[in-house]
């Protein structure tokens, strides 16, 4: 008698915990109509694309030809599910590297005090900054193919003081839909 009270016991607790509920929306009859809410999320998610490295070779800072502004040849494409993003630079790797947000420019310093200053730009606007600019993404194609999203980089070398030899950072790039 104890092991079937125990039996009945464990069994009605299964079902306490589960909970079977019918939503019905509709009336009983030869035909019944009834309704559901359909929610749907979507992310707050962004996306760079089309970067290339840039590479400037033969510098000569005696002839005249600072400053020196390489275009990429293919725009950036910018992607954002709100339809627009904040870019935000920033600098790595060996050596010495700053941000002077007042002149909007990077500088890269070797053990020797050798340094070349440069200025980083997407479309019109300087990233090298206090406040990250604010940018029209593609918010209707990955691929930019609308060109909504799609901005020109530039590289401008400002200054130089240099010796013979490579003077290398990356530069990150950080996008964040707004």
């Amino acid at each position: 008698m104890i092991r079937i009270f125990f039996l009945l016991l464990c069994c009605n607790s299964l079902f306490l915990t589960k909970s079977f509920a019918i939503t019905q929306n509709g009336n009983m009859g030869s035909s019944s109509t009834a309704n559901i809410d359909a929610a749907f999320s979507v992310e707050n998610i962004a996306k760079i694309s089309g970067l290339n490295d840039v590479t400037i070779n033969n510098i000569d800072p005696s002839n005249g030809s600072l400053p020196l502004n390489i275009v990429q040849p293919n725009p950036v494409c910018l992607y954002s599910s709100t339809g627009s993003v904040n870019v935000t630079a920033s600098l790595s790797g060996s050596g010495s590297q700053s941000i002077d947000v007042n002149m909007n420019t990077a500088k890269l310093t070797n053990n020797l005090g050798d340094f070349i200053d440069f200025r980083l730009k997407l479309g019109n606007q300087d990233l090298f900054v206090n406040t990250s600019p604010v940018f029209t993404a593609s918010s209707l194609s990955l691929t930019c193919n609308d060109n909504k999203g799609n901005y020109p980089i530039s590289i401008t070398l400002i200054n130089t003081k240099v010796r013979a030899g490579t003077y290398r950072a990356v530069v990150n790039l950080t996008v964040t839909p707004s």
